[in-house]
């Protein structure tokens, strides 16, 4: 639906390419999960090779996280980048000193917001960890999942009482599931949905054309959906699709966004709600630009009642509490960052065109807590201020509340990437 004129026609030329016209093309395809939270939508689970030969798709290999973990020389598996990623996300239990992957790298890969970043150390680390290379990178979270349903049809899994469609997947998959205890029949379960619902897709008539982009593309622009091809101009397609998950490029505006990642090892995220706001204070004389951004979250999760899987952590904290490392994003630079009022010795980065504030924020069950980030910078104002804000995809939507001088710019309901003006000078 956003691709026109030139850009349709380079769609023309790129897909017989892109579907096996001229060779086989491998896609990874990585299935995230929203109720244990990661910055690029959530922790994979599970994982599947796609080929396609000549315009057939096949999926030819199908796993678990843990066995990508296993394959290959573990003191050989190196990620060399990119060099923002690794320096940014590596010391996360993902990259050693010596620049080799760790054991479990895999369980992390999902960690950063900027979907492209992901999608090349992922087409790095496959080959060396049993897989062959890659042509391109797919994600697609439960909420996409539960779409998939939608063209599908029902799907009879075994321990089910009744079958999953669109309209009881992503219960079933955020919170349902984990009510069974036994965690090989679980994550076969979960196998058995992934690899049913994709098998069944291949050979189910797909609706047409602007029927298929009217069900995906919304799900392409809140994150949930997102493509990445190993070759530029096939990767450009997916990027004016709005299907690349990549930050925005600010190209000299403000921008806001944040990343949640989970950081107790447990389900709790589909129990954590809040709201965000952006407020700016500028001065078009000089170019400054102050910004406070204020993060409120959540943890309704209760403190029992709910399986260990779920509520229990791995850090040592009591149950029910969510251990959640909040990176707050500003195309200004961080200078001070709270927890509930209180100044915390907080780590700070840039990612692209943004900087970056980020700590560990503990939250027990039945309560919140709010973070704010004070930001600083100079921008050119001579057209007015603007900002880009990106809402990530979470299990629960946080909207987001934008305000620049006094006057309210819009808010952010769904996970997207809007494009917010005040054009005062």
């Amino acid at each position: 639906q956003r691709v026109r004129g030139a850009d349709a026609l380079n769609v023309v030329r790129q897909a017989p390419a892109m579907l096996g016209g001229d060779g086989k093309r491998v896609y990874f395809v990585a299935f995230l999960t929203p109720a244990e939270a990661r910055g690029g939508g959530g922790f994979m689970g599970n994982w599947a090779e796609l080929t396609i030969d000549n315009g057939t798709l096949k999926m030819t290999r199908f796993g678990r996280h843990t066995d990508l973990n296993e394959a290959g020389d573990p003191e050989a598996k190196r990620i060399t980048g990119p060099a923002g990623w690794v320096d940014h996300w590596g010391p996360y239990g993902l990259v050693r000193a010596n620049g080799t992957a760790t054991t479990v790298a895999w369980s992390n890969l999902t960690i950063s917001p900027n979907f492209p970043d992901t999608a090349q150390v992922i087409s790095q680390l496959y080959p060396q960890s049993g897989g062959r290379r890659l042509d391109g990178v797919i994600s697609m979270d439960v909420f996409a999942l539960a779409e998939l349903l939608e063209i599908t049809g029902p799907i009879d899994v075994e321990g089910l009482d009744e079958p999953l469609a669109s309209d009881n997947a992503v219960e079933f998959l955020l919170r349902g599931q984990y009510q069974n205890t036994d965690f090989d029949t679980r994550v076969d379960m979960l196998a058995s949905v992934a690899e049913t619902t994709v098998n069944k897709l291949f050979s189910s008539t797909l609706p047409s054309p602007p029927n298929l982009a009217k069900l995906l593309a919304p799900l392409a622009a809140e994150g949930r959906l997102m493509a990445w091809a190993s070759r530029d101009q096939e990767e450009q397609i997916f990027r004016r699709a709005n299907m690349s998950g990549a930050l925005p490029e600010l190209g000299g505006d403000d921008g806001f966004t944040f990343a949640l990642n989970n950081g107790a090892g447990n389900k709790i995220d589909a129990y954590l709600q809040g709201d965000a706001s952006y407020v700016v204070t500028t001065n078009p004389a000089t170019g400054q630009v102050h910004a406070t951004a204020t993060l409120i979250l959540r943890n309704t999760a209760p403190a029992d009642g709910l399986p260990d899987y779920v509520i229990a952590n791995q850090v040592g904290l009591p149950m029910g509490y969510n251990n959640t490392f909040v990176s707050i994003y500003s195309g200004l630079r961080p200078t001070s960052m709270e927890v509930d009022d209180e100044q915390v010795d907080f780590r700070t980065n840039e990612d692209g065109d943004y900087g970056v504030a980020s700590d560990f924020v503990p939250i027990p069950p039945g309560d919140s807590v709010k973070i704010t980030v004070e930001f600083e910078g100079h921008l050119d104002l001579s057209g007015g201020y603007r900002v880009i804000v990106r809402s990530p995809p979470l299990a629960e939507t946080l909207p987001i509340k934008v305000e620049a001088d006094g006057v309210a710019l819009g808010e952010i309901d769904n996970p997207s990437i809007s494009s917010l003006h005040d054009a005062t000078p």
